[in-house]
């Protein structure tokens, strides 16, 4: 080739790649990040499940069909709230971040010292298995529960006898008997009241301790709230299907609601003329507030046994339908021979095993 036809194509190819090169950096400028990250996004997608890896040093899930996840709540055993909470838990068990199954036990504050109690021991033998418990009241327990809102909803009432509930969709494991008894402010000086007088006191036909042998005092009824489970048993056994703290009552200052057991005591023992009704095991614990004989008959878990004292009911904890493997190891738990003999009757609870041939209220 002669010399002097190189120099041209030299030239020729010098500009061809710097065109090459400014092409190329007009793209990189347009176009160069999304095309850096499609690479990364492909190789993630190419691995199924690739984004689960941190979860197979999880504990084997004791539910069938666990949840991925749990709510951030899920990691703590304490009480929740004295409401019903909004904790986004299924009625199947959840893995926590922790790697441990979560159960949600939530409703009856008549039922509330016993099931803490239980889950105290129960993490002991399973420490694989958490149990979250809320309150909230009975109908609380019953509606979340059939709302697949918990794993347990915990109930002093059969759900046939709330409102709304499909009773039909829901299985009932009946763990204990609890009784109810009447209260009185540690100063009231009366120490029976009859039947007839109890209807009297909470129906407001009677407003003062010197009409039923006590002292010239006004009464102040403390009562639960109209979901209350303590309060629908109270009524019907108590009363006799009496409907007490109607709203004219209420409207006329005669009564205090509360949400719970436990808030009844107290109030009960700071208000002056208090009266109320309590479970058992609210009662028998402190020296606050004055148990009164209903009828002449002492509230104790004997008399309830022995069919004497008529104001109890069965303590329910309800799964909508077949509970999950957890749920089911919990209330197996508590239903075992040895928390039923060791632990029920410390509570004032009485063992379902000795509620046999009672005559169910």
């Amino acid at each position: 080739m002669p010399a002097h036809l190189g120099r041209p194509l030299r030239a020729a190819s010098f500009t061809t790649i710097v065109s090459i090169f400014l092409i190329i950096a007009t793209l990189a400028s347009c176009g160069g990040d999304s095309a850096t990250t499609a690479t990364p996004t492909t190789t993630t997608n190419s691995t199924p499940g690739a984004t689960l890896s941190s979860s197979s040093t999880q504990a084997p899930p004791i539910s069938s069909t666990p949840t991925s996840s749990a709510s951030p709540t899920a990691t703590s055993n304490s009480p929740i709230s004295s409401t019903p909470s909004t904790m986004p838990v299924t009625s199947t068990a959840a893995i926590s971040s922790s790697g441990k199954t979560t159960i949600t036990s939530v409703g009856s504050t008549a039922l509330y010292p016993l099931i803490v109690e239980a889950a105290k021991q129960f993490k002991v033998l399973r420490p694989d298995i958490e149990v979250l418990i809320d309150i909230g009241g009975s109908g609380a327990g019953l509606t979340r529960v059939a709302a697949d809102e918990v794993n347990i909803g915990n109930s002093d009432i059969y759900a046939e006898d709330r409102a709304g509930i499909d009773a039909s969709s829901l299985e009932d494991h009946q763990v204990c008997g609890q009784g109810f008894a009447v209260a009185v402010n540690n100063d009231v000086k009366v120490d029976n009241l009859t039947r007839q007088q109890v209807v009297d006191i909470f129906t407001a036909k009677v407003t003062n301790w010197k009409d039923v042998g006590g002292q010239d005092l006004k009464i102040q009824i403390i009562a639960r709230p109209k979901g209350s489970g303590t309060r629908t048993t109270f009524d019907r056994l108590a009363l006799n299907n009496a409907k007490h703290n109607g709203s004219v009552n209420e409207a006329n200052g005669i009564n205090l609601t509360q949400d719970s057991n436990a808030t009844v005591a107290k109030a009960i023992a700071s208000t002056p003329g208090a009266i109320g009704y309590l479970g058992l095991a609210y009662l028998n614990t402190s020296n606050a507030v004055k148990k009164v004989k209903y009828n002449g008959v002492d509230a104790t878990t004997d008399n309830i046994i022995n069919g004497s004292y008529p104001i109890w009911s069965y303590g329910h904890m309800y799964t909508k339908g077949t509970p999950d493997l957890a749920s089911q190891a919990f209330i197996t738990f508590i239903l075992s021979d040895k928390f039923q003999n060791e632990t029920v009757g410390k509570f004032d609870y009485i063992p379902i095993s000795k509620l046999q041939n009672v005559k169910a209220p």
